[in-house]
């Protein structure tokens, strides 16, 4: 058999995700192949095939090889270059990452590169620029990717960028706009039958579908994800299946079932050393361990994650951590570390365009301004959220502000106008199936119906709250809901 049929039996393998026999093609080619820059090539595709399986270290050693074999005067030179990008983003590895990924860029821009691979060029940047909050950049990359693909009548290049650009407008808070692109990007993987992509994009659909607070539907995006990434011996992708499935069960309120899922998807990325899957890990697991009632072990954790986001330069992630460990800290009691850490939370979600994680920033300087009895501050922090709420236009968010909106009324006095906005977030907290923030919300309703001196009213609620609290295994809500009702 020639050489050039061989390769492209080997690309037709790996776009159908029979990635064994794929492998096992391209190392029969690269045993044929005489000419360097033929054998770099071969390189480079295997490379992506290991990638896909989650093979990360062999990956990074055939591209080694690869770039051994072709000078920089080579366009492959530069494509191995951008696919050593993406072995960096697995590492965690933004900065250089990010660097390398630019200058190939700039050098294959003087060299003539087939379409399709120009595509490749553009997802492997625009991935880098995803994963450190740069969404505009990001969103240009993919542009570029559905351009070129178009152009080379690239089927697979398009479904990946409609499914990149979809990731864009989910950060950015337009949750229609992502779920529309990765629709798109999901007919044309099926069309394909790629078995990696059609996973990919069906986890992308269940993590957007949580987002919007559509639960009911979400268990069966992941699962489908699930079940084909294990088939297909994606180890890294298994890993985030299983994340986002633990994260579903405790946005449920089904703790027990979530804490199974998060400490298996963790081994994995420690096997895997995927350094921001291991802090994304982390950061689940500090948000169980608060509702479970430890918050030691739920500080640990996302502190964790902190430090490992802040080594590898993963903005996403940093904000999200500093936002919910002073949460945290606002559960511990300790107003002073709060506020430093939710100040340091909004202002790297400001500085990436983060809304999601300013609006958790802001929301927690409310409560912990209304701590410390600084009204003034918490008026203003109240302001901002309510404006980033209206934007966001998600009843999720509606009811997280009205909660916060009905704590700062009450620390005003105004407990009609309190009353009112904790009933209405209790309310939607229960429509959208959030059973945790339901629970905070009962309990925050109690409070202030007692203080305000509603007595049997307050205790009604508080009722209610710890019957959830006890349902859901809520050890630390439970307890305060005790001390209240003794």
């Amino acid at each position: 058999m020639e050489l050039d049929t061989l390769t492209r039996i080997g690309g037709l393998l790996a776009l159908t995700s029979q990635f064994e026999s794929a492998t096992a093609t391209y190392l029969e080619a690269l045993r044929m192949a005489g000419d360097p820059l033929k054998k770099a090539a071969i390189h480079r595709s295997l490379s992506d095939v290991q990638m896909q399986t989650g093979d990360l270290d062999d990956a990074m050693r055939t591209i080694d090889d690869g770039l051994r074999l072709v000078g920089p005067e080579t366009a492959v030179h530069w494509l191995l270059r951008l696919q050593n990008v993406r072995g960096l983003i697995y590492k965690g590895e933004l900065r250089e990452a990010a660097a390398i990924g630019e200058r190939a860029m700039e050098r294959l821009a003087g060299l003539k590169v087939p379409d399709r691979d120009v595509s490749s060029s553009h997802n492997a940047l625009g991935a880098v620029y995803i994963k450190m909050g740069d969404f505009a950049r990001a969103r240009e990359q993919y542009l570029k990717v559905l351009e070129s693909s178009g152009r080379a009548n690239d089927l697979a290049g398009m479904a990946n960028g409609y499914n990149n650009l979809g990731a864009t407008y989910q950060w950015t808070g337009d949750l229609e706009g992502a779920v529309s692109n990765y629709k798109k990007s999901l007919t044309l993987w099926e069309k394909l039958g790629n078995l990696y992509g059609i996973s990919s994009t069906l986890s992308n659909i269940g993590v957007a579908l949580t987002d919007m607070g559509d639960f009911d539907r979400v268990l069966d995006y992941h699962n489908r994800s699930l079940a084909i990434r294990r088939k297909i011996g994606n180890l890294e992708g298994v890993g985030i299946s299983l994340s986002n499935i633990g994260a579903t069960h405790y946005r449920r309120g089904e703790l027990d079932k979530a804490l199974p899922y998060m400490r298996e998807s963790l081994d994995i990325r420690l096997r895997l050393n995927d350094r921001m899957g291991i802090g994304n890990s982390y950061n689940n697991l500090g948000d169980l361990f608060l509702w479970k009632g430890d918050v030691e072990a739920a500080l640990d954790y996302m502190l964790k994650g902190l430090a490992i986001e802040e080594e590898i330069g993963d903005q996403e992630g940093v904000a999200f951590s500093q936002a919910h460990a002073g949460v945290i800290y606002i559960e511990m009691g300790e107003a002073g570390p709060a506020r430093e850490m939710l100040e340091k939370g909004l202002a790297t979600s400001r500085e990436i365009g983060l809304n999601e994680y300013a609006l958790v920033a802001l929301r927690g300087l409310v409560e912990a301004c209304i701590a410390a009895n600084d009204l003034p501050c918490a008026e203003g922090h109240l302001a901002e959220a309510e404006r980033l709420t209206a934007e966001s236009e998600l009843d999720l968010d509606g009811a997280a502000t009205g909660r916060v909106r009905g704590l700062f009324l009450a620390a005003k006095g105004n407990y009609a106008a309190a009353i009112g906005s904790l009933e209405a977030s209790e309310r939607q907290f229960a429509k959208l199936g959030a059973a945790i923030p339901r629970a905070q919300a009962l309990y925050n309703l109690g409070s202030v119906l007692s203080e305000s001196g509603d007595d049997k009213g307050g205790t009604a609620r508080l009722r209610e709250a710890l019957a959830e609290a006890e349902r859901l295994g809520l050890s630390r809500m439970e307890k305060k809901c005790r001390e209240r009702l003794d």
